[in-house]
């Protein structure tokens, strides 16, 4: 899990390379454009956003291997859905915890260009500020789509700590007092000055943090910033929700590590 065959990666770019990205699917209807991104994390499962599957249980489609939605790709697969499993808080919700498995009608053949992404054990802690990754095929900018030829993009972005994140939201009740919105089971990230943030079209990727050759799912994108006011980007935290999945995809769980991430250095965030 978690490798990329990809040789020489160009730090900084926006545009990702065939294959480098090989977990990252998208979500969509027959015929039509992709609404959300996902992440492999078995040869028939992919974790997205609840609020992204979250009332359509039909058509529903996964496409893997995909980099460029404007051709076809030799190594593209599109893929039924089979079954959706939302996490049972989301309902009641429907804020955090904004999390669903799709379980997919076969199995898609492993290789360079398809496959699973590693998943952190539940006691494994992202420092704040460690350089990781976003992907997706999403808005440039608020309700400006990706021009084409529409390949998937990159961004690296720098973890933030939930106190912080609430801070920059600043959101207040009716009594002025600081209300907190981004709970455990939620974490933040932030995009470098001007830079691309994760936009509409994003929800339901990846954000993944890199360690020792393998790239770890942190979180489930859930909201994107799309380089409004605070530049933040809200994710469903991994490691509060990989039990649940290990209970429902148990072939899962060959893909869980135990690891530590260093304590991040300062310094420009490419990935």
């Amino acid at each position: 899990c978690g490798k990329t065959w990809v040789q020489g990666r160009i730090l900084g770019a926006e545009t990702a390379r065939e294959g480098e990205w090989p977990w990252q699917v998208n979500v969509h209807r027959p015929g039509d454009d992709p609404f959300c991104g996902g992440t492999l994390i078995s040869s028939k499962w992919v974790v997205t956003a609840a609020h992204c599957v979250y009332g359509k249980k039909y058509s529903l489609r996964v496409s893997v291997g995909d980099h460029n939605l404007d051709e076809d790709d030799y190594q593209e697969r599109s893929i039924a859905v089979k079954q959706i499993i939302t996490y049972s808080a989301y309902y009641k919700t429907k804020m955090f915890d904004d999390v669903s498995l799709l379980e997919l009608a076969e199995e898609v053949p492993l290789n360079r260009f398809i496959f699973p992404v590693c998943l952190p054990a539940a006691n494994v802690t992202f420092p704040d500020d460690s350089c990781c990754a976003v992907t997706g095929w999403g808005e440039i900018s608020n309700g400006i789509t990706l021009p084409e030829p529409r390949i998937l993009k990159k961004r690296g972005v720098k973890l933030m700590s939930n106190e912080m994140c609430n801070v920059q939201l600043n959101i207040t009740d009716e009594n002025n007092i600081q209300v907190k919105i981004i709970v455990d089971e939620m974490m933040c990230a932030r995009s470098a000055e001007g830079v691309r943030d994760a936009c509409k079209g994003d929800s339901g990727g990846p954000l993944v943090c890199y360690k020792e050759d393998r790239w770890y799912l942190a979180g489930v994108l859930s909201k994107g910033g799309c380089l409004k006011g605070n530049h933040l980007t809200l994710y469903t935290r991994l490691t509060s929700i990989v039990s649940w999945i290990k209970e429902n995809v148990p072939e899962a769980a060959e893909n869980v590590h135990d690891v530590e991430f260093p304590t991040p250095t300062e310094g420009q965030c490419q990935v």
